[in-house]
């Protein structure tokens, strides 16, 4: 997928856990990642590409980073540095789990983790993929509710 924007259709579910095999290509300018509880995206050409509300799982060469998204960037809810996996590279398995406020994402079974919460939390929404620029392949998924 490059330059577009997938969802599954989950809106009811507000715990769950999914497990997702990709590969993706990564630079300086690369604008990729998973959209998690996600509603209401904007297809409207005046908006920003990134106009939804929820979260945003963004993908770089050297951070993973859960964003909340209001209809554009909010901020920081966790942030983990990549280390030696080069996300760019071969292909990953991602595991996200959302349970309340609460979110816990690993790579490659734990060689990038961390947890973050969000008091003020988006409860409902899809889980998709956003590629603003770049490019992701989805090798597998599997979803379960919590």
């Amino acid at each position: 997928m490059s330059d577009g924007v997938m969802t599954w259709k989950n809106t009811d579910v507000s715990g769950f856990e999914a497990t997702i095999s990709f590969s993706c290509t990564l630079s300086a300018s690369t604008e990729l990642g998973f959209m998690i509880r996600s509603s209401d995206y904007s297809y409207h050409p005046d908006q920003p590409k990134e106009s939804w509300r929820g979260y945003y799982l963004r993908l770089s060469e050297s951070l993973i980073a859960l964003m909340r998204y209001d209809y554009g960037d909010c901020g920081a809810v966790g942030v983990s540095r990549t280390g030696a996996v080069a996300l760019g590279e071969g292909m990953h398995t991602l595991t996200l789990r959302a349970e309340g406020y609460r979110f816990s994402v690993s790579v490659d079974g734990g060689a990038i983790a961390f947890e973050a919460e969000d008091p003020c939390a988006f409860l409902y929404g899809r889980l998709g993929v956003y590629v603003g620029s770049g490019e992701m392949v989805i090798h597998s998924l599997q979803y379960k509710k919590l």
